[in-house]
């Protein structure tokens, strides 16, 4: 469209409940570098709502925990498209689309160790020697400690819950992770 190449667009998403969770509990109490993150990042929540069980939260619907804040992986993958902040099975197909038409690799953050692999055999040039650096011991704590703190695992009912309301974007993860393996088959891996 504009007489250059297309990058070699890269991406890594990561399970949504996973996620989700990750970003709820840091959101209220940070993580190892500091529990005080959470003054920055949201200066203005209350303790009432910084102590909110996360049960409470997606059982009583605050909207923290409903739809659309849980509309996340698809709309930035679907685009700039008003109708891609709308979740719809449009703004899914056109996500899927999206990954099919201009992305090199999404990779999936549990099988890190397989994502780094396929950049050393798609991208050699930038990153050969990923994975052992990644799993190299001098380097290998350093991401494992953006952990956030206090996490807690929902209820079997609070998680069955969030499953059904992140029905779009476990579509979504389930169609990255698919073709995921299916590369990794193609590149002889795994």
């Amino acid at each position: 469209r504009y007489g250059v190449e297309q990058p070699a667009y890269i991406n890594i998403i990561r399970d949504p409940i996973s996620r989700f969770l990750s970003s709820y509990f840091f959101r209220r109490f940070g993580d190892w570098r500091s529990e005080q993150i959470h003054l920055v990042r949201t200066p203005g929540m209350k303790d009432e709502e910084r102590f909110l069980s996360v049960n409470d939260c997606i059982l009583k619907n605050y909207p923290e925990c409903t739809n659309p804040r849980l509309f996340y992986i698809v709309p930035y993958f679907c685009g700039q498209d008003p109708r891609c902040r709308v979740p719809s099975s449009w703004a899914l197909k056109r996500a899927k689309d999206n990954v099919v038409q201009y992305y090199l690799l999404v990779g999936i953050l549990e099988e890190l160790e397989d994502t780094l692999l396929v950049l050393e055999r798609l991208l050699p040039h930038y990153f050969s020697d990923a994975l052992k650096i990644y799993s190299d011991p001098d380097y290998f704590g350093l991401g494992n400690g953006t952990s956030s703190l206090k996490k807690q695992l929902p209820s079997r009912r609070a998680l069955q819950v969030l499953y059904q309301r992140l029905g779009y974007e476990y579509d979504f993860y389930y169609f990255v992770r698919d073709q995921f393996h299916l590369l990794k088959r193609k590149l002889g891996l795994r």
